[in-house]
């Protein structure tokens, strides 16, 4: 009964030990998009990619139409991921773009106005992983 209980908790241990090393790392983000258009990109962080990451922009405010894409530099035009174009809350699955996404990477989440024409400078913000 006794190696019963042992086995048992290295068995837990183990899988507590890969359970929690597979959870993603989500970073919070808090931007604050100017006015105008020209130079209103705005960038968080570069962050390395960990293994079992996959990558999503989850934002908690509502707001106007922002565009949200994965780079390896801030406020580049380089996309690593698609673009994905929200103006609600909840989480947004991105996929990366041929050459990108590889374990040891890092990206920085990038954001700006999905809107044509005038606009007030806004903040957006919420969680995101690579």
């Amino acid at each position: 009964m006794r190696k019963r209980i042992i086995a048992l908790l290295v068995v837990s241990c183990c899988f507590l030990g890969l359970s929690t090393s597979a959870f993603a790392e989500e970073s919070e983000y808090d931007l604050n998009i100017p006015y105008p258009f020209v130079n209103s990109m705005r960038s968080t962080k570069i962050i390395e990619k960990k293994p079992g990451e996959s990558p999503y922009v989850n934002p908690k405010t509502n707001t106007i139409y922002t565009n949200y894409f994965l780079s390896p530099e801030p406020r580049s035009s380089i996309t690593a991921t698609n673009v994905i174009r929200t103006n609600t809350t909840g989480r947004r699955n991105f996929t990366y773009n041929s050459g990108y996404g590889g374990v040891g990477t890092s990206y920085c989440l990038s954001a700006y106005p999905g809107v044509t024409g005038d606009y007030d400078p806004y903040n957006v913000r919420g969680k995101w992983c690579r």
